[in-house]
This record gives C-alpha cells, sequence and structure tokens, in this order.
C-alpha cells in the first residue's frame, strides 16, 4: 500500500510545473493576437478613378455566306447511236475534244449505198409508168373524141334524113287525098320515114353510148393516173429513206463537247437506236450543292457563288444560282435542299465527278464594323454609337445595323480604322476596385476602421 502511495504523489508535482510553463506561453500568444487586431496597419477602401472604356474598330467587308457541297456535273450529257444497225469502220476515243459536226463514229455504207440505187430505180420505174399511162390514155381519149365526132354527123344525117322523108311523106299524103297519088306510094313514103327515124333513134343511142363512155373513161383514167402518182411518191420516200439510212451510217457531234465514254469498238455491229457513245459538253458545268432546310430561305436565283475544289487548290471559280429545288430530299434523316450552281469551265481545269464546296453570297456591304450590342443607341428609329473624338469628347455616329451575332452587332459606319467607340459597362457588373491607401486598426465586433 505504500509503495503505490508514493508514486501518485510524484506524479501530482510534476503535473504543476507544466502548468507554470504552459501559462506564459499561452500569454504571449494572446498579447500577439491583440496586437494584430487593435495595432496592425489597415486597408481604406477607395474607388479607383479611371475613364469610360472604349473598344478600338476597323472598318471592313462584310460577307454573308450560305455553304454547301456537291460534285460536279457537266452541263450537257447525252448518249448517241445510230438510227440503223450495221458494223462500225471509225470510232472516236475517250477524251476526245470534238466541235459541232465533227465526225464521231462511221458504219460500213455497202449496203446502204446499194438500197440507194435500188431505190432511184424504183423512182425511175414509177416515173416511166406513169409516163406510159398517161400517153395511153391521151391516145384513148383522142380515138374515143374522134368516136364521138363521128357519132355526131351521124345524128345530124339521120336527122336531116328524117326531116327530108317526113317531107316526102306528107306531100304525098296530101296528093292522094285529091287523087293524085296512090295509096302504095303513100306507103313507101310512110316506110322511108319510119326507116330514117330508127336510124335517128340509133344514132343518138350511139352518141349517148359514146359520151357516157367518154365520162367513165375520164374517171378510170384518173384514177390510173393517181395509183402512178401514189406509186411515185412511194418511190420518192423509199429513195428519201435510203438516203437517210445511208446518212446515218455517220454520226456526227450535236454539240461541242468531250467523248466520255465508249461502249463498242470498231469491227463490232451495232443495233439501231443502241447507245455507241457518251459526249459531255464540260465548257461550262454544274454543282449540285447541298443546303440545310434552315439556310435555303437565303438562297435566290442569279446570287454568285464562290466555289472550291480539293483537285484544284488555292484557287476559287464563280458561279451563279441557276436552279433551286422545290421539294427536300432526306439525307440522314435531314432535309436537304440541291440548289444547282452554273461554273465557267473555259479553262478546262473542273472535270464532272470533282467535289466542290460552294460558298453563295447572300449579301455583301462594305465598311462594316463589330461592336458590342449595348454600344449601340437608338434615337428616333435611328441607331448610333458613341465614337471618340481627337479631343476626347464622345459624339454619336449614326450607323446602319447590318446584324446581330451573339452579344456583338455589325453596323455599317463611315469611320476611321482605329476609331474608339464608347463601350458601357453592364451596370449588373460594377464592382469597386480596393487600393492600401494608410494605416490604422478597426474596433472588433464593429466593421470599421478604428480611425
Amino acid at each position: 500500500m505504500t509503495t503505490q502511495a508514493r508514486p501518485r504523489r510524484r506524479s501530482r508535482r510534476k503535473s504543476k510545473r507544466g502548468w507554470f510553463i504552459l501559462i506564459p506561453l499561452l500569454l504571449l500568444a494572446a498579447g500577439a493576437a491583440v496586437w494584430y487586431v487593435y495595432f496592425r496597419p489597415v486597408e481604406t477602401i477607395t474607388e479607383e478613378a479611371t475613364g469610360p472604356e472604349t473598344v478600338a474598330v476597323f472598318p471592313q467587308l462584310y460577307r454573308e455566306t450560305v455553304s454547301g457541297t456537291g460534285t460536279l456535273e457537266p452541263l450537257r450529257t447525252l448518249e448517241l447511236g445510230f438510227d440503223v444497225s450495221g458494223t462500225i469502220i471509225q470510232l472516236a476515243s475517250v477524251g476526245d475534244k470534238v466541235k459541232v459536226g465533227d465526225v464521231i463514229a462511221k458504219l460500213d455504207t455497202t449496203s446502204f449505198e446499194r438500197s440507194l440505187r435500188d431505190a432511184e430505180f424504183a423512182l425511175e420505174k414509177a416515173k416511166g409508168s406513169r409516163e406510159s399511162t398517161a400517153s395511153s390514155q391521151t391516145d384513148s381519149q383522142m380515138g374515143l373524141q374522134e368516136s364521138i365526132k363521128s357519132a355526131q354527123l351521124s345524128v345530124q344525117d339521120a336527122e336531116r334524113e328524117v326531116q327530108r322523108t317526113k317531107t316526102d311523106l306528107d306531100l304525098k299524103q296530101q296528093l292522094q287525098a285529091v287523087g293524085s297519088e296512090s295509096a302504095e306510094t303513100v306507103k313507101t313514103a310512110q316506110d322511108s320515114y319510119n326507116r330514117a327515124l330508127d336510124t335517128l333513134t340509133k344514132a343518138n343511142l350511139n352518141l349517148q353510148t359514146l359520151q357516157e363512155s367518154q365520162g367513165l373513161k375520164a374517171n378510170s383514167y384518173e384514177q390510173d393516173l393517181r395509183s402512178a402518182d401514189l406509186s411515185i411518191q412511194a418511190a420518192e420516200l423509199g429513195l428519201e429513206r435510203a438516203q437517210e439510212d445511208l446518212a446515218a451510217t455517220t454520226l456526227l457531234a450535236p454539240f461541242a463537247g468531250v467523248i466520255a465514254s465508249l461502249t463498242v469498238t470498231e469491227g463490232n455491229n451495232v443495233s439501231a437506236n443502241a447507245s455507241v457513245l457518251s459526249l459531255i459538253d464540260d465548257s461550262q458545268v454544274k454543282l449540285a450543292a447541298q443546303i440545310d432546310e434552315t439556310e435555303i430561305a437565303s438562297i435566290a436565283l442569279g446570287l454568285t457563288a464562290d466555289v472550291s475544289l480539293d483537285a484544284v487548290p488555292n484557287q476559287t471559280f464563280s458561279g451563279t444560282v441557276t436552279t433551286i429545288s422545290p421539294i427536300a430530299r432526306i439525307v440522314s434523316n435531314i432535309p436537304i435542299f440541291d440548289v444547282t450552281i452554273t461554273l465557267d469551265n473555259s479553262q478546262g481545269l473542273m472535270r464532272p465527278g470533282m467535289t466542290a464546296e460552294a460558298e453563295v453570297l447572300i449579301q455583301e456591304v462594305d465598311s462594316t464594323i463589330s461592336v458590342p450590342s449595348r454600344s449601340l443607341q437608338s434615337v428616333r428609329n435611328r441607331s448610333y454609337v458613341q465614337i471618340k473624338g481627337d479631343d476626347g469628347a464622345f459624339k454619336l455616329q449614326p450607323v446602319k445595323v447590318i446584324t446581330t451575332s451573339g452579344l456583338n452587332t455589325i453596323v455599317q459606319a463611315d469611320v476611321a480604322p482605329g476609331t474608339e467607340v464608347l463601350f458601357p459597362e453592364d451596370p449588373a457588373s460594377q464592382t469597386n476596385t480596393q487600393t492600401t491607401s494608410g494605416s490604422g486598426f478597426r474596433l472588433p465586433f464593429f466593421g470599421g476602421p478604428g480611425r
């Protein structure tokens, strides 16, 4: 028990000595803190004196464009072939440049020349037959005219004979009435008169028959001549067809261009209307640029476009919008409109199939500057900005608003390069700048300088 109590008494004495060392250290720290709080130099808050903020502007050209990509196409593409069948004996090569009327392909003409000679012979034969028919008709008509004239004379003779016998009969009948002529004489006169009448009747019938025959033959002759004329027309058509077929053995370039492709070679037999080659007109090319639906409303016919090609770097080509598709097509679930841009290709640098990118110029404005939108002021429906003059004073400068993008606005203004435009601060973001300007002490818990 005693041995245990001693150690406890020694332990208490050691603890008292530790407190004597710690208390001075705590007092020293407290004094330092009091000095820092009450006697250290303090910062006074002042507002920095600065002038209004400006932004320097430099007028430049403003261009608003709409971009689109596509593939070049020739102005015209035409698949050409022969209108007749035959064997090719002459053919142009791919890449050959041709002019209007140049021979680009030719067929063997042997059979076509023979057909032409046959057609010429058929026409001559038809013409000869027509002449023969006409001559025969002329002879027949002349003979019939002579017969009619003879029949007319016979009728006249018969009429005179009837008149004579009738006069003789009347006279004998009168003499018989007075007893000067016998009944037999009168009967003889009557018989003569009857025979004269019968002769006249036959003569008239013969004349009528000949006249009717003349009318019928005239119709027949007309039909024969019409048939002969039709034969001549048919022969002429045959000759014209043979001439056309012979001419069709030569294929001529309908326009100036370049042979783009061939489907046959020399010595091949080709059918009528089968494609032989493809001719393109590359004096101008077309670019079907794909324009997004959000930008198509800005595109109009006649707008100019700058076209660049990967195949022809460092060079831009100028074109014109010539067609605008009225209907969109869906590409990757996005409506796209095709806008055709036509470009002059007289230098031959652009080739169909090349990919190209176009920038269609929507508007172009000279002397534009970009200013913060809050720099704009409106007075009586007109827009102004404040510019700094040589004397340091600000004055209103009229401007024309072109477009707004984000926090900036593009305006057209007649200002010199480097002109300073007033840039008013946003009231919501104005703050004071703190600077150290003296010393003193602050009273604790009162939030202000002590002196």
